[in-house]
């Protein structure tokens, strides 16, 4: 993101995708030529996965570590603040900033795609969008259907399952009530349904956490190996960001 402000050129249309807190754009956040959107999904389901992901790179060593130890980890380093992040922009005041969220891309990605296009002031046809759609989805690229069990497909992004709410059959209780206890805000704040926990008063007065970059997560095994989330790879959310001249 530090190099998109050194890279962007006003006479030259630009898309750009980053992870980054908006305070990262300020420059740029109330110019009515830019258009920011912020897409966001279930957290627990970015958590699941995130850590999938960390497994199928090879970043983390299925023999030394569990999938759940992963997970608890994640959990109580607050996910390196990627939630609290994702939260700023969700509730920004610009009207140039739309958020969109994975279960509403989902239902119907022409009708999301035309959605975008209108708050970027474009427009293409309905079949032009249609066959782009049907080019580029979970079933075209991976030759099954969404939901079915196959091979994870991994090139710029990851290709697993294609379902929304796929954490439920992998977070034992243990898992839930951890999530909950930290993220419960976020869950409420986004409008997801707080699952197996009673009401916390916290969830009603959200206060940001405070913020420590590159924390480190240090994985119980007889190792004791250690690895630092990564918020580059399979990340809570993506936003993006469009100008023109």
């Amino acid at each position: 993101s530090e190099r998109y402000e050194q890279e962007f050129s006003e006479h030259q249309p630009i898309f750009h995708w980053t992870h980054s807190p908006k305070t990262m754009f300020k420059s740029f956040l109330y110019r009515k030529d830019f258009r920011f959107i912020c897409l966001y999904r279930d957290p627990r389901d970015v958590l699941l996965s995130h850590v999938k992901c960390r497994f199928h790179d090879g970043d983390i060593d299925s023999k030394l570590v569990t999938e759940k130890q992963v997970l608890l980890q994640y959990i109580h380093s607050n996910f390196d603040n990627m939630f609290d992040v994702a939260d700023e922009w969700l509730h920004s005041d610009p009207k140039n900033v739309l958020a969109l969220s994975f279960e509403e891309l989902k239902k119907s990605v022409p009708l999301a795609s035309r959605k975008i296009l209108s708050f970027l002031g474009l427009s293409l046809s309905k079949s032009v969008i249609a066959d782009v759609c049907q080019r580029h989805s979970f079933e075209s690229t991976t030759e099954r259907k969404r939901g079915q069990h196959g091979p994870i497909l991994r090139n710029s992004y990851m290709y697993r399952k294609g379902i929304v709410g796929d954490w439920i059959n992998h977070y034992d209780p243990e898992v839930k009530a951890e999530f909950n206890i930290q993220f419960g805000r976020i869950l409420k704040r986004w409008g997801y349904k707080i699952i197996n926990s009673e009401p916390h008063p916290e969830w009603d007065h959200y206060r940001p956490r405070k913020q420590t970059h590159h924390t480190k997560c240090k994985i119980i095994n007889p190792t004791n190996a250690t690895f630092k989330p990564n918020a580059v790879d399979t990340t809570p959310q993506e936003f993006q960001i469009v100008s023109a001249p």
